[in-house]
Formats: structure tokens, C-alpha cells, sequence
């Protein structure tokens, strides 16, 4: 995925930067590309994100995710 090859997941800003994008495309991935246009899809990806900042466990998940996909 060339969205996340060049993103070193331990590092906090690069997280910080990649993780809303990312969101974005495995939502995407998972209801297609339609989804974009429907109009809960911003709001969604935004809980998902906020949810992602504050949940510890989730951070980590997010990194595992990003090393499996980068392998």
C-alpha cells in the first residue's frame, strides 16, 4: 500500500499525519468508493480518528495494522 510505505508507525507526528488519510481508505475499501460521496462519511472518519487519539489500545492496533500492511 503505497500510502503507508514510507511511514515509520513508531514515530508520533508521522502517525498523527497518515492516520486520518489511511481512515479514509480502508473505509473506503471496505464500502467502496461511492461511500465517499454519502453524507455521514466525513463524520465517521472524524469518530474514528478521535477515537484513535484517545484510546491507547487503539493507537497500538493501528501500528500493528501498519507493520502487517507494510510487510
Amino acid at each position: 500500500m503505497a500510502l503507508i510505505s514510507p511511514i515509520n508507525a513508531t514515530d508520533e507526528a508521522a502517525l498523527r499525519t497518515i492516520r486520518r488519510p489511511l481512515l479514509q481508505e480502508v473505509i473506503l475499501w471496505e464500502f467502496g468508493s461511492d461511500f465517499r460521496q454519502h453524507p455521514e462519511f466525513a463524520g465517521m472518519v472524524e469518530e474514528v480518528d478521535q477515537a484513535l487519539e484517545v484510546d491507547p489500545q487503539a493507537r497500538e492496533r493501528l501500528v500493528r495494522l501498519i507493520h502487517q500492511l507494510q510487510k
